[in-house]
């Protein structure tokens, strides 16, 4: 997108393709001087379309053979559009039943950053002990925004009064019902909440109870829901509304979030009949989408800006970010949650989120000192490269968990250069992850870690757990590493199962019984195709035929002969043991 064919024979030829010919993504521009946010394609100097609406975008196709049109043709070179490098945070809200089905996934993905959710409406509704579907719902509605990485606030729908004009809920009683059923999300990082007062179609007028008892109402329940919690709530009308209050006692008193469906965030301001400024806008109310419905909001202010309306103030990071190297500043959540490097998106993620990594090759030296999640696309096209240099992945905090990469070109001049190190840290995974061509493949100097389901191959050394405890080597396959496949070095109570060794096999060294007989090692490993035996504690015995390699550990006279034990980097080891027999093996 965004390119000039102009007067080719050609413009375009297309045979047996499939290909996308305008953005992904929404893009604010300014052409003829208005701004405006779209989809934008390429300018076509033989399309005859028109442009009703003066958006500088075609208002039919630009048609292209075997359905691969453009659908945002541009009425001029691109070169008469101005890209706007800020950025537009756009949101949702949603009532209870109305976000229920929401999949709250796709509006993230959708360039959406921030909802705010109805939680309660009058007194005592939601209640868990009358209404407790609702009530659970509301809870599912918040938990599932916030694991797709949004952040969430929720609001009160106000009943001052009711559908025949009466005086209904004392205000004092409506904010105490609604900090304590929604108390749990008006903590730390959630949005500050709102409160919803609307003038309808649907009978609801609390204009009716006059200008300054209503202005006196919203102003008791925005007091009573601050002192509970010690925060300000936002307050969210129609323009009609602050039109009825613009001379009242609450005026600009509060952060506003407007309701007008009548005019275009993208080229406008809505209407406030009076008030100063606003801070949220829902500018398209019950569309049909992503599952549910939902209308749509946009924050009058940067990122930093709508993180400032999180509770506890400043910057919330986020839970789930994502990496792909062909992100730039143009791409929504650039910087927040959105980025082209492995390391900037560790940096930003929360404590225990989650940064996934698009397809493509990273050439970085990652440090990962927080408990997070990392997960790539594809374990054969997600690559990180150290370009030979020092450790590609050095984990020096507990609870990380890695998977789906190939990791590749340590450095070798580092004593312990690796694909991936693990240093004094504990509970740490590396999962379905090929590492190769590294000095060490895996070095781990830590406990209760787990290597499971992995290719390590190629390396220097395969995995070297050495100072460890506790940890475990499972499905995983270790081949053609020029010294061992496994080294367990002064190491104690390991669990190695189930491992497919090629060219490689066990190493075990250290000067403490328990660093030999304390592990669990099973015929379920094959070195070569042939199991391997480790004894330990054993007083007599021969070793079965057929062996792919022997440890004795802490034995006494056990027979190791006829075995054919060629091609691993070990064949038989002895530690801690006497009168072993051990007499015509290759």
């Amino acid at each position: 997108y965004l390119n000039n064919f102009i007067d080719n024979a050609y413009n375009v030829y297309s045979s047996d393709s499939s290909n996308i010919w305008n953005s992904t993504s929404l893009i604010t521009y300014t052409y003829n001087g208005n701004t405006y946010t779209n989809y934008l394609g390429n300018y076509w100097s033989d399309y005859t379309g028109s442009d009703t609406d003066g958006d500088g975008i075609g208002d039919t196709p630009y048609i292209i053979p075997n359905d691969n049109n453009d659908s945002y043709p541009l009425m001029e070179s691109f070169e008469n559009y101005e890209i706007s490098t800020g950025e537009i945070i756009r949101g949702v809200d949603a009532g209870i039943t109305a976000g229920s089905d929401v999949n709250w996934n796709q509006v993230y993905d959708a360039g959406y950053r921030f909802v705010f959710l109805k939680a309660t409406e009058g007194v005592n509704w939601p209640s868990p002990i009358n209404n407790p579907d609702i009530y659970n719902t509301v809870r599912e509605n918040v938990r599932e925004a916030r694991d797709a990485g949004l952040i969430v606030g929720v609001y009160h729908f106000a009943r001052p009064i009711d559908k025949d004009g009466n005086p209904q809920n004392d205000p004092v009683e409506e904010a105490e019902s609604f900090v304590n059923l929604a108390g749990d999300f008006l903590k730390t990082g959630y949005l500050r909440p709102a409160l919803d007062l609307e003038d309808n179609d649907y009978g609801e007028h609390p204009e009716l109870l006059g200008k300054e008892n209503l202005a006196q109402w919203i102003k008791t329940w925005m007091d009573t829901v601050k002192a509970e919690t010690g925060v300000e709530p936002i307050l969210y009308m129609n323009p009609y509304l602050f039109k009825f209050l613009n001379d009242s006692s609450i005026v600009d008193q509060y952060d506003i979030w407007v309701y007008d469906a009548y005019h275009n965030p993208d080229n406008e301001e809505p209407n406030l009949n009076g008030w100063s400024t606003w801070s949220s806008w829902q500018y398209e109310w019950g569309v049909d989408t992503y599952g549910g419905q939902l209308d749509l909001d946009v924050f009058n202010g940067d990122m930093s800006g709508l993180l400032d309306l999180v509770i506890g103030g400043g910057y919330q990071p986020p839970n789930v970010v994502y990496v792909d190297d062909d992100y730039n500043p143009s791409t929504p959540g650039w910087g927040y949650d959105h980025f082209d490097k492995i390391q900037d998106a560790i940096d930003a993620v929360a404590e225990g989120g989650f940064v996934y990594v698009y397809n493509g090759t990273y050439y970085e030296n990652i440090i990962i000192d927080k408990s997070i999640n990392l997960i790539g696309e594809n374990r054969n096209t997600t690559i990180i490269d150290g370009n030979y240099i020092g450790d590609v992945i050095n984990i020096v905090t507990n609870w990380v968990n890695i998977s789906d990469f190939k990791v590749q070109n340590s450095g070798s001049y580092s004593p312990s250069a690796a694909g991936i190190k693990l240093s004094d840290v504990q509970d740490c995974h590396i999962e379905n992850t090929i590492i190769t061509n590294n000095k060490y493949g895996i070095y781990i100097s830590s406990s209760c870690c787990a290597v499971f389901d992995d290719i390590v191959s190629n390396n220097h050394f395969g995995i070297t757990l050495i100072f460890s405890d506790s940890c475990t080597i499972s499905d995983t396959t270790i081949s053609n590493n020029f010294w061992y496949g496994i080294e367990l070095s002064s190491s104690s109570i390991c669990t190695i199962t189930n491992n497919e060794m090629i060219e490689n096999s066990i190493f075990i060294s250290g000067d403490m019984l328990s660093h030999w007989n304390t592990h669990t090692i099973d015929t379920s490993n094959t070195v070569n195709g042939r199991p391997v035996y480790y004894w330990k504690n054993r007083v007599g015995g021969t070793i079965p035929y057929g062996a792919g390699e022997v440890i004795l550990a802490n034995c006494s006279g056990v027979r190791v002969d006829r075995q054919d034990i060629s091609n691993g980097t070990v064949g038989i080891e002895v530690g801690f043991s006497s009168g072993c027999s051990i007499s015509n093996n290759t």
